[in-house]
């Protein structure tokens, strides 16, 4: 026997839920969700019972559950004991920003293709800013939901975002780390890793896949050798593997031509409203604007995250203002972007009205956070894109900036890839110096140099944890010292990067970075001779090779970390 606030926490902890999920899972405050458990506030009766049938009360039980909800507070009145549900399958997936608008026949599409155990293979594809992500997040929660879940999962699911990615080659490391799967030894990390999951019955959600069109041989090989192994993924253009079957996601419903009566129907426009009341809470569809609301959505096509952008102007401008603005830029870049199809051409216009709708601050720190690949922590964007605590805030609020947070409790940032790409472009014009991409360099280099003792000692743990979140970013920084021919920063990776690849079992990855590193020096006569050299290495010599066989990055690391202290011991730099 136990109180109702001792029975919702274990309740809740059983299906893996945090009190934010909850709270939002049923319309209620966290805090106040938080004062339930306490036992220092009692639930009303409609709350009471949104909170009996998300946590899945058992019928013999809930008249006394709801009793004891409703006693007053500091009346303890037992309820029967929770009993431990049958364990879920796990679940990597990660909590999506906001609740999903709409979307209700796609999620029944995608929930009945995916529980076909034939369905081996689904991409959901569409163009950029249409939803794929959100959409796959919210397909992945509904095959996996505790009360009916799909059969044939007993691994559960796992996501991974293939966007921070420059090359296919990282992506069975990416796809290791995801699944606790370590790479060791001189076996290719893609075999190794389809080796692993042989024996696996899961769904492996792969977001992001457009940049990397080589993935389908490795996509190929899972479905090959894993039969219990199902894969969802989300891509601009579909994968054309046999096993594929293909989900086109179109944009929302909005109303046509003279429909603004009936708006308020469409899910377009709910999307809107639910956006803009984030920002200003007396936002409503009335007479006076639900014929530009309607217009506005028309003009986006219905495309999500064009909406989501354009409501983020409802405190600077009437809904008739943007979308005349809207009007007025997309008409001008049809004309000067013919060769993007035109749902582009409106995600960009809203790109364009958000850009100019920020202070120089909020400019200059969006487009230095383009730099980054996988988001960063704030002390990072302080750093390098020179973007203070409230700049970040504002950029969050204005919807051009996600915030989540690290398996360490870390805030984190990052854009939207598309508004990154955007943002890029903008960088010349705010740092035409380059200093920013210097300073990302330099970043990384400190804060992997900073932990590389640890890494070879007891303060593994820790030295992890503050390198994984940034791994995409610690590679960028090396990718840019290298093409930048930066000897110093080069000599102030190696040691660490050799260490995170052999730690790892990462060796063609470490192979490739540090091949990068010996191609650029040689290219720009940097004592090649050095490069030749046998002697440099530190190791031990490694066992003969099959012919052709890519060498081991500890190797490598050691060449070339030799070489740049070579250069630099001789005053070549």
């Amino acid at each position: 026997m136990t109180t109702f606030g001792l029975w919702l926490k274990r309740a809740r902890r059983a299906r893996d839920l945090t009190q934010e999920m909850l709270a939002e899972q049923v319309g209620c405050a966290t805090p106040t969700l938080q004062k339930i458990e306490q036992g220092a506030r009692r639930p009303s009766r409609e709350l009471a019972e949104l909170l009996l049938d998300a946590l899945g009360a058992p019928l013999a039980d809930r008249d006394a559950i709801l009793r004891a909800a409703r006693a007053p507070v500091g009346v303890e009145t037992a309820v029967p004991a929770e009993p431990a549900p049958p364990a879920p399958p796990r679940a990597r997936i990660p909590a999506p920003a906001s609740p999903l608008v709409g979307r209700d026949a796609e999620r029944a599409d995608l929930r009945r293709i995916l529980a076909d155990p034939s369905c081996r293979l689904l991409t959901i594809v569409g163009p950029g800013g249409i939803g794929k992500t959100r959409m796959a997040l919210q397909a992945v929660a509904d095959l996996l939901d505790p009360l009916a879940p799909a059969a044939g999962l007993a691994d559960g699911a796992a996501w991974v975002s293939l966007a921070p990615l420059t090359s296919t080659d990282q992506a069975p490391a990416a796809i290791a780390a995801a699944l606790d799967i370590p790479l060791y030894g001189a076996l290719a990390p893609d075999a190794q890793l389809v080796a692993a999951m042989r024996e696996r019955q899961m769904l492996l959600a792969l977001d992001n896949l457009e940049h990397l069109p080589d993935i389908a041989v490795l996509l190929a090989s899972i479905l090959g050798e894993a039969p219990g192994v199902r894969l969802l993924t989300t891509s601009r253009e579909r994968l054309r593997l046999r096993d594929e079957q293909v989900y086109e996601l179109g944009g929302l419903a909005f109303p046509a031509e003279g429909g603004a009566p009936a708006a308020g129907r469409h899910t377009a426009v709910q999307l809107f409203l639910e956006r803009a009341r984030r920002l200003d809470q007396g936002f409503a569809l009335g007479v006076d604007n639900a014929a530009d609301i309607a217009r506005i959505c028309r003009a986006l096509a219905g495309v999500p995250l064009a909406i989501e952008l354009a409501a983020a102007w409802v405190r600077a401008l009437s809904c008739a203002e943007i979308a005349d603005s809207l009007a007025r830029d997309l008409d001008f870049l049809s004309l000067s972007d013919r060769d993007m199809a035109p749902r582009h051409r409106s995600l960009r216009a809203v790109f364009a009205h958000s850009w100019h709708a920020l202070g120089p601050p909020e400019r200059a720190a969006l487009a230095r956070l383009s730099v980054f690949r996988g988001g960063c922590r704030a002390a990072a964007a302080a750093q390098v894109a020179e973007a203070s605590p409230r700049t970040l805030a504002a950029l969050v609020d204005a919807s051009l900036v996600r915030r989540s947070q690290d398996a360490g409790g870390a805030s984190r940032y990052d854009l939207h890839e598309l508004l990154r790409q955007y943002a890029a472009e903008r960088l010349g014009e705010q740092d035409p110096q380059g200093e920013t991409e210097r300073a990302h360099r330099a970043y990384y280099a400190e804060l992997l140099q900073a932990q590389v003792q640890d890494l070879q000692s007891g303060g593994q743990i820790a030295a992890r944890a503050a390198i994984d979140p940034d791994r995409n970013n610690v590679r960028a920084a090396w990718e840019r010292a290298v093409a930048a021919r930066d000897l110093p920063v080069l000599r102030q990776m190696a040691r660490g990067i050799a260490t995170v690849c052999e730690d790892n079992g990462w060796f063609q990855e470490g192979a490739r970075l540090f091949g990068q590193a010996a191609d650029a020096l040689d290219s720009a006569g940097l004592a090649p001779e050095l490069l030749a050299s046998s002697t440099l290495s530190t190791r031990a010599p490694a066992p003969a090779r099959p012919k052709g066989e890519m060498i081991a990055g500890g190797d490598a690391a050691a060449k070339v970390s030799a070489l740049v202290d070579k250069l630099l011991e001789n005053q070549v730099i």
